[in-house]
């Protein structure tokens, strides 16, 4: 006759098996939640250099196109002045006009 492998009494998991499992579980747990934490920081930082470079191509159109106008602008003003004289009363930039107290 063939003796079990285990007694009735026996445990199936010794106390210190239940210690080892229960902390491999934990870090088992932290190291997924650090991974899901990882992968969501990728797509956020991913999302964001997507933002930026966005708004990079914006500001350089935009101060490409300001060149433009200033340039534009500049070539009037010497074309008024051209044609009027120096002397042309030309409205002044907004940074040079007095500023009017609402008081």
């Amino acid at each position: 006759m063939q003796q079990p492998l285990m007694s009735p009494d026996e445990p199936l998991v010794s106390l210190d098996d239940d210690a080892s499992d229960a902390a491999a579980n934990r870090i088992e747990h932290g190291w997924f939640s650090a991974l899901r934490a990882a992968k969501a920081m990728q797509s956020e930082c991913a999302a964001l250099r997507e933002v930026w470079q966005a708004a990079e191509e914006a500001w350089r159109q935009a101060h490409f196109k300001l060149a433009q106008l200033e340039n534009l602008r500049d070539s009037l003003a010497q074309q008024l002045d051209e044609m009027h004289g120096k002397d042309h009363d030309r409205p002044k930039p907004p940074s040079a006009r007095a500023v009017k107290s609402a008081a």
